[in-house]
């Protein structure tokens, strides 16, 4: 649980502390979770930068993970500018 509470952690501090906004979503049905990422904050009729969902106790190994996500939120607090791989399913642009 400790993966998912940090990813808390960091969607709040981006959304105070940077322009991005970070939304998170907890899906109970599935025990899953949503982030959606806007690099240029939120605004109306926006589609998300990025977008994860993912399975709590269960993914595949190409799946993504809490890890992961957690990198990529890390990567956009520390404001780095390049790009990262996350799996091969997400990157950081900026």
């Amino acid at each position: 649980m400790d993966g998912i509470e940090k990813i808390f952690e960091l969607a709040q501090k981006i959304s105070t502390e940077r322009k991005a906004d970070v939304f998170v979503d907890y899906n109970g049905h599935i025990n899953g979770m949503s982030i959606r990422i806007y690099r240029e904050g939120w605004r109306k009729d926006n589609v998300a930068d990025h977008w994860f969902r993912f399975l709590i106790d269960n993914f595949d190994e190409d799946e993504i993970k809490p890890s992961y996500v957690i990198s990529f939120l890390q990567e956009i607090l520390d404001g780095n500018d390049y790009m990262i791989e996350i799996g091969n399913l997400a990157y950081i642009r900026k």
